[in-house]
Order: C-alpha cells, then sequence, then structure tokens
C-alpha cells in the first residue's frame, strides 16, 4: 500500500519547480495542499485529507536537501548577448540535406553579419538563423523535407566563465530563473563556454532582464 507520505513525495519530485519553491520556503504548504490532494489520494488509491497532505508536506519539506536552495556560485556575472529577428527552420535528416550543410556554411562565411546556427539531431536538423537569411537558406536546401518554420525570434548567449562550465548546476540554474519567470524556451543551444537560449521576441526583453539581474548566476 502507498502511504500519503510516499505519494506526496512522488509528486513533488516529479515537479522540480514545485520541489525548488518548497526547499526555498516560497510557497504556501496548504495552498499547495489543496491543489495537489486529489492527484495525492489517485496516487494512493484511497481517500486522503487535505490535513493529511499538509503534514506529509511539512515533514517533506523539512527534509528536502539543502543544495536545492539558491546559492551564490561565487564567480562573475556573465557576459550576455541578444539577437532579434531570428528565424527557425527545421528539416528531416537525409542524405541531400547532409550534403546541402556544407552550402550553409559556406553561405554564412559570405554574410558574417548574421547569425546562423545548426543543429543536426537522429531524426531532424534544426536552423536558427537570421531573418535575413530565410529566402537563401529555403533556396539551398530545396529538395529537402521541411517540417516546421517559426519566426519572430530572438536570442540571448550567455558567455559562461570558466568557473560556470565546472560548477554543477550552473547552466541548470540560468535555465530555472527562466521557468520561474513563465518564459517558454523555444530552443536551447550551446558549446563548451556559450549557452544561447531562443526565445519568442514578446518575451526576449523580459528574459535578458530576468538574466542580467541575477548576479547570482
Amino acid at each position: 500500500m502507498i502511504t500519503v507520505a510516499s505519494a506526496v513525495q512522488a509528486i513533488v519530485k516529479s515537479s522540480p519547480l514545485l520541489e525548488e519553491g518548497m526547499s526555498r520556503g516560497l510557497l504556501n504548504i496548504s495552498a499547495v495542499a489543496r491543489d495537489i490532494a486529489p492527484k495525492v489520494a489517485n496516487y494512493a488509491k484511497k481517500d486522503v485529507s487535505e490535513a493529511a497532505t499538509v503534514m506529509a508536506l511539512k515533514r517533506l519539506e523539512a527534509s528536502l536537501p539543502h543544495h536545492l536552495t539558491k546559492e551564490p556560485l561565487s564567480v562573475p556575472t556573465p557576459d550576455l548577448i541578444i539577437r532579434s529577428s531570428l528565424v527557425e527552420l527545421t528539416y528531416r535528416n537525409s542524405a541531400a540535406l547532409t550534403r546541402q550543410q556544407q552550402a550553409l556554411l559556406s553561405l554564412i562565411s559570405n554574410h558574417s553579419e548574421h547569425f546562423l546556427t545548426i543543429t543536426t539531431g537522429v531524426f531532424e536538423t534544426t536552423i536558427i538563423a537570421s531573418s535575413g537569411l530565410e529566402d537563401a537558406i529555403v533556396e539551398l536546401l530545396n529538395g529537402s523535407q521541411l517540417i516546421d518554420i517559426s519566426r519572430q525570434l530572438s536570442s540571448i548567449t550567455v558567455r559562461l566563465t570558466p568557473e560556470m562550465v565546472t560548477s554543477t548546476g550552473s547552466i541548470a540554474r540560468i535555465l530555472r530563473q527562466l521557468a520561474w519567470e513563465n518564459i517558454n524556451l523555444v530552443e536551447v543551444v550551446s558549446t563548451r563556454q556559450e549557452l544561447t537560449v531562443i526565445v519568442q521576441a514578446k518575451d526576449a526583453d523580459k528574459a535578458f532582464t530576468v538574466l542580467h539581474a541575477d548576479s547570482n548566476l
């Protein structure tokens, strides 16, 4: 039989934001209990009172590990670079697309002022570029299967310090700040010392402000 405590723990652990909110003492436990009580009852397969859920949440809150709290990383605030007017094109992987990628690299070498990233997955390839390159990219990849296209995007690039690269949780903390502010990430692209988040243009100013204001990144 699943206990109320086990059910509560499973539900909280399944939501990183809920778990962190509890670890930082930011949430009203009674309100959380009212919200998750039906889930607890369903998980435990028995009637569960709100009071029992509150008690289980309070015990869990006291036991959450200290490392979930927001502590400084003791590194400088990273540089931020913002770009606007981007477009995202996703193509189905194929032998033709692989050959055409060389043409894409040649394209950007002739337009160094533009932004271009290419990410190849198992089944598809995503290209994020300055909107001014959209027509040229579509023409170059003529014959490849276009799956989706998204416009009116912006990017924010975080230049990571060497200390951040080797600090556990530093990238998670950057992304978590955006999640707390309900900013949707369209894509995340990274190299060793650069993390680029792609957001809707309407969210760009807010995302930049959130990242710039957080001196504990």
